[in-house]
């Protein structure tokens, strides 16, 4: 039924997840990377990276570029027009060269 189980404590939790509460990925490095080794440090670095760096821009880039079709239904004219050159200057000016700078390293 719903809302009559009971939470976990935070033990189960970890035990659950390897020791480590926020389970997902990382417990790939639990289990597979030993703890100060130069690979697991290379690891967290691309992990914190592709989470940090390059999912913003990338996302942005989502959103923004289904707005103009979008924009295409049931709309106000003078709505429409605001939104495709809002989604474009954002493009334009902050997704696109984002982007280019990240593939560019």
């Amino acid at each position: 039924m719903y809302g009559t189980q009971r939470p976990q404590s935070d033990s189960a939790m970890q035990k659950r997840t390897h020791g480590n509460a926020r389970g997902g990925c990382t417990i790939l490095l639990r289990n597979e990377l030993e703890s100060g080794t130069p690979q697991r440090q290379r690891c967290t670095y691309w992990l914190h990276y592709a989470e940090g760096s390059a999912m913003p821009p990338l996302l942005l880039s989502l959103v923004f570029a289904r707005l103009p079709p979008a924009a295409r239904g049931p709309m106000p004219f003078f709505v429409r027009l605001v939104v495709r050159g809002i989604a474009g200057k954002v493009l334009g000016s902050y997704v696109n060269p984002q982007i280019s700078l990240h593939l560019e390293q």
